[in-house]
């Protein structure tokens, strides 16, 4: 059983098709991140400018 589970390590540590696929996923990751941050951005920017604007529009504001 170790050795079938040696060899099974050595040829995925081998296998470069595992390297691109995990380099594919970090890749993806980090985009994903990036995306999230700027949306995250973007959307409490409008969302303070249009409070700011609808407090100095209202008349119940202060």
């Amino acid at each position: 059983m170790k050795i079938f589970q040696r060899g099974l390590i050595k040829g995925l540590l081998a296998d470069m098709e595992a390297a691109v696929s995990s380099e594919h996923a970090l890749l993806l990751t980090l985009i994903a991140l990036a995306i999230l941050a700027s949306v995250t951005y973007f959307g409490n920017t409008v969302s303070t400018t249009l409070y700011q604007t609808s407090m100095a529009v209202l008349p119940f504001g202060s």
